[in-house]
């Protein structure tokens, strides 16, 4: 029996994270949110911004242990699917940019 998506908490739910981040070896700079491909992945997508990025090593994480390497997230984490987020340094805030399609 699976749990209505309504009663799992999102913070719970999965989120994809680059090697990059995962090891530690780079802040997140771009966060993008897709409509979630189940009712336990929350369609986060947390990425270093390197342009020959490896998705054969990219991890699974909650959304919740995103947030906590950095709690810049969570006041965003609710920001609907079609968000992208980036920011210039790790330290700035981070500011929503059009997606693809918005940009043709």
């Amino acid at each position: 029996m699976s749990i209505p998506k309504e009663k799992l908490d999102q913070r719970t739910c999965a989120a994809i994270v680059c090697e990059h981040i995962a090891t530690g070896r780079q802040p997140i700079m771009l966060a993008e949110r897709s409509e979630p491909e189940e009712e336990a992945d929350s369609g986060w997508q947390f990425l270093c911004g390197d342009p020959n990025e490896d998705w054969t090593k990219a991890h699974v994480w909650s959304l919740q242990e995103v947030i906590d390497i950095d709690s810049s997230l969570s006041p965003v984490a609710d920001l609907p699917a079609g968000t992208r987020l980036a920011r210039a340094a790790a330290n700035d805030p981070w500011e929503i940019v059009p997606g693809e399609s918005e940009r043709q």
